[in-house]
């Protein structure tokens, strides 16, 4: 029902990550800062990281509840995990505190959209593209609210219209237009929406179904019938990934019990069924790795780590794995991914010994002494930390 256009991509550009880097630096280094946070916060819903967001928020407006704009996305954040009373009352708040702020209007009408309180969705939604008139996605929204019932298609079109209009240019919107233009009566213009849905996505299986009606009502039973074929080869490609994803989720719980019990060898073959079944899943292709390495199998490991890495560049601990795999190979890419996991997660102390072993092997001593100094103060009692802090500050040049 309603639509978040945000999705993480394999692929990720280097300079998404480093947005992100600089922006969690910035944050980690003034922890009050709502703007910081924000912006933060802001990267974390654009890759679809969610929970991620929630959990950095939540802590934050509990130690200042009166912070409008983290409560306003915190409002979001539980909207997008369908915990809609929660958003709705963050939300409501807000739009009260702020009656002329466009996106409180527009978040308390999301969650009140979930909540199946339509009329007063609809309003808000209103009250959002009075306050600002181009806002896409409020035209979008109200477009998909509108299309639920038949008296109000035509508000619908106008609604999805207006939002492609502001910039909101996706398949979706064009197959929307394409479907209300077939109730309305208007084939053509639906064949036109269609084939832009189609252009923009070659693989939604929707758009095909839509578009083999259209062609058929316009007398065009051929290319309605390759429309169909197109969509029914589509769903069964999308219910054999359904299914392959569920059996890949069961495989991966099973992989995590039996290591539970230390069951070592099973518990890799169930993370490698669960990786071939759903290449996307990083956390098998992460624990695979960690498996591999413990056997002494670097190759096999470096191959799995930065599989988990392509399909999700912004966990820690996967650049810790990478530079354990390169430390003796490749000094200077096992620094930058030891690197990389201090500028995602600083707090970790295993991360600053890590880097500082890798400054060592490079003959740096004065970063060396930086990054074990750091683990020092995260954990004192390390005596190992402490060792190599020693041995280090003793490499320095005599003053």
């Amino acid at each position: 029902m309603i639509v978040f256009f945000l999705a993480l991509a394999l692929g990720l550009a280097n300079q998404s990550f480093d947005d992100f880097v600089k922006a969690k630096q910035a944050y980690d280094a003034d922890t009050k800062s709502e703007p910081k946070l924000v912006a933060l916060v802001s990267i974390l819903y654009q890759t679809d990281q969610t929970a991620r967001a929630i959990g950095l928020l939540q802590p934050f407006v509990k130690a200042y509840p009166r912070a409008s704009r983290a409560r306003l996305f915190l409002a979001l954040g539980y909207t997008r995990e369908e915990k809609y009373e929660q958003g709705r009352a963050l939300a409501a708040q807000v739009a009260a505190e702020l009656p002329r702020d466009h996106y409180a209007q527009h978040v308390l009408a999301l969650s009140l959209f979930g909540l199946n309180r339509f009329d007063e969705a609809e309003t808000r939604f209103k009250r959002s593209l009075e306050i600002k008139p181009d806002f896409p996605d409020a035209h979008f929204e109200l477009g998909q609210l509108y299309a639920r019932k038949a008296e109000t298609l035509e508000h619908a079109r106008v609604s999805f219209q207006r939002a492609f209009d502001a910039g909101y240019r996706t398949a979706e919107v064009h197959k929307n237009l394409g479907s209300i233009s077939i109730k309305l009566g208007v084939i053509q213009d639906a064949i036109e929406h269609l084939n832009a849905a189609i252009a923009r996505d070659p693989n939604y299986a929707d758009a095909y179904f839509l578009l083999a009606d259209a062609l058929r009502k316009s007398g065009s039973p051929e290319k309605a019938a390759e429309a169909m074929q197109q969509f029914q080869s589509l769903s069964v490609s999308a219910t054999d990934k359904r299914q392959r994803e569920t059996k890949g989720h069961s495989l991966y719980q099973e992989g995590m019990s039996l290591l539970g019990k230390d069951d070592i060898e099973k518990a890799y073959i169930a993370f490698k069924s669960a990786a071939e079944l759903m290449p996307q899943l990083d956390t098998a292709h992460y624990r695979m790795a960690q498996i591999e390495y413990l056997r002494g199998s670097n190759p096999a490991a470096l191959q799995s780590i930065r599989r988990a890495i392509e399909w999700n560049p912004f966990e820690p601990e996967y650049y810790f794995v990478l530079a354990r795999c390169l430390e003796e190979t490749n000094v200077k890419e096992a620094t930058e991914a030891a690197t990389k996991a201090v500028s995602l997660n600083p707090a970790i102390a295993d991360f600053h010994n890590l880097l500082g072993n890798l400054h060592v092997k490079s003959g740096d001593f004065a970063r060396a002494v930086e990054s074990y100094r750091r683990a020092t103060t995260i954990d004192p009692k390390n005596e190992a930390f402490r060792t190599n802090l020693t041995f280090a500050q003793q490499k320095l040049p005599k003053k």
